[in-house]
């Protein structure tokens, strides 16, 4: 994927265009495949000025591949500047969801850019931007670019000596090093997944599990609730079978947790479709609640439904634009509410003057 940023409008950027234009390429990116393997060409500059943020520096990202008048312009003004703030390498969708992974092949990120970059840019996006650690090939590559003229021979001869005399007891660190940093990067994504859960099975349990034992009906926003907490469910279980045996020994209680939700699940869900209301039911209540003390009757509440998909239709609220059709609704519930199942569309056309000139 090339890149559809160009260096000539980088300083006419203000931030939120900038974020927004990101986001499209984001989106590209992922379309392309998310498996770990599509990789594009990565770009940082840590401390951007945009027009609209005056002092204040925010990172500035590029992803995709670029020509060769991006890369000229990065060799001969980005690399030159006084900030020593840029550095590039690989990027791409990460097979664990919610993680966008980074490898550097020239400069670095100091800790303090990744984490702004990752509130202010990634985390709205709902990803979290992981950095990976260079190669020994690249860090001898950026080595030798640091050295002057006679630096290529002398580093690759320093360099070569270095791997011979490396013993085996490095290597072995170094691959012990490399997989617990694997590991603390799937346990802040499986992390913050648990934690979503927890909240989300905490509203469960305080909005749709009370209502269940007071006898009362769930509604459709508590139906809502029980798929979120289910797609949460099987997020947490995907994200599990992908990651390494270090991070599934450290969330295997969380797991447990999640095993067991989802036990819980099957039978709200059982028990929630049998307490499940139509709107019609709830329109139909609350009109024969307020005007007669009583819920609706059977004969009643398919009255009301009727009405309501004559008003639809009549309205043409399908074939409108979301913002109109939700204005349309909203004025045919409120008649419903107001004048029962035996209301008409002329009058749905009266209460929506009056709410207008409310």
């Amino acid at each position: 994927m090339k890149t559809k940023f160009s260096h000539e409008e980088l300083e006419q950027l203000g931030f939120k265009e900038y974020r927004s234009m990101l986001y499209k390429e984001l989106a590209r990116l992922k379309k392309e495949g998310t498996d770990g393997n599509n990789m594009v060409d990565f770009l940082i500059i840590g401390q951007f000025k945009y027009k609209d943020t005056g002092a204040k520096t925010i990172p500035l990202v590029i992803i995709g591949d670029r020509d060769a008048k991006w890369n000229n312009y990065l060799k001969t003004n980005l690399m030159q500047r006084a900030e020593k703030d840029v550095a590039f390498g690989s990027c791409g969708f990460s097979a664990t969801v919610g993680q966008f992974d980074i490898t550097l092949k020239k400069g670095r990120v100091p800790s303090t850019i990744l984490n702004m970059l990752n509130k202010l840019i990634f985390e709205p996006a709902k990803l979290t931007a992981i950095l990976a650690e260079k190669g020994a090939e690249n860090e001898a590559e950026e080595e030798n670019d640091n050295t002057g003229a006679a630096a290529p021979v002398a580093g690759v001869a320093a360099s070569k000596g270095k791997n011979e005399e490396a013993s085996s007891d490095d290597k072995k660190a170094a691959k012990i090093e490399k997989v617990k940093a694997v590991a603390e990067k799937e346990l802040t994504v499986i992390s913050k997944l648990l934690a979503t859960f927890k909240d989300k099975w905490k509203v469960l349990q305080d909005t749709v599990v009370v209502k269940m034992k007071k006898g009362e009906n769930i509604a459709k926003k508590d139906m809502a609730t029980i798929k979120v907490v289910s797609a949460l469910c099987d997020q947490f279980e995907a994200q599990f079978k992908n990651s390494s045996k270090l991070t599934q020994k450290e969330v295997a209680k969380g797991q447990a947790e999640i095993a067991q939700a989802r036990k819980d699940l099957q039978k709200l869900a059982v028990v929630a479709q049998q307490k499940k209301v139509t709107l019609a039911q709830t329109l139909a209540d609350k009109f024969f609640i307020k005007n007669a003390n009583r819920p609706a009757k059977e004969g009643e509440v398919a009255q009301m439904q009727n009405a309501l998909s004559t008003a639809i239709t009549v309205s043409g609220a399908n074939k409108l634009k979301p913002e109109n059709k939700e204005k349309v609704l909203r004025s045919i519930y409120v008649t419903a509410t107001l004048l029962g199942p035996k209301f008409k569309y002329e009058q749905v056309q009266m209460i929506a003057s009056k709410i207008k000139t409310a």
